[in-house]
């Protein structure tokens, strides 16, 4: 399965000659609710590239929070899959304008809001 997310991602590159700044809050919320945005992209693989897009913003994260756990902002509970990470943002932009804002923005305020960390605090 590895190899295939791989050669999937690999693929990706080489067929999406869009800069990352193309990919906006409102383009995102229509990949990950699986409309076709890019013509490169048929609709049938968007779901598929909202899992990756949100699977690398959780790894990010993850391996951000193992250095630095006080810079965590956002807490995912034990289980959660990237699939739950994907309902909790589109449910979190729906009625948002986010055409022109950065999709990774976006996604990591739904996180914030979505998937507070604990209060630690005595």
């Amino acid at each position: 399965m590895h190899v295939l997310a791989w050669v999937f991602a690999i693929t990706m590159l080489m067929v999406v000659p869009k800069p990352a700044s193309a990919l906006d809050g409102d383009a995102l919320v229509r990949i990950c609710s699986g409309e076709q945005v890019f013509q490169e992209i048929p609709a049938e693989l968007s779901e598929t590239t909202c899992m990756f897009y949100v699977r690398g913003i959780i790894d990010h994260a993850d391996i951000h929070g193992e250095y630095k756990p006080e810079d965590r902002v956002f807490c995912l509970p034990q289980g959660t899959t990237p699939d739950n990470v994907r309902t909790a943002f589109l449910e979190w932009a729906d009625g948002k304008e986010l055409s022109g804002k950065s999709s990774g923005k976006s996604l990591m305020a739904a996180l914030v809001e979505r998937f507070p960390c604990p209060d630690e605090s005595p």
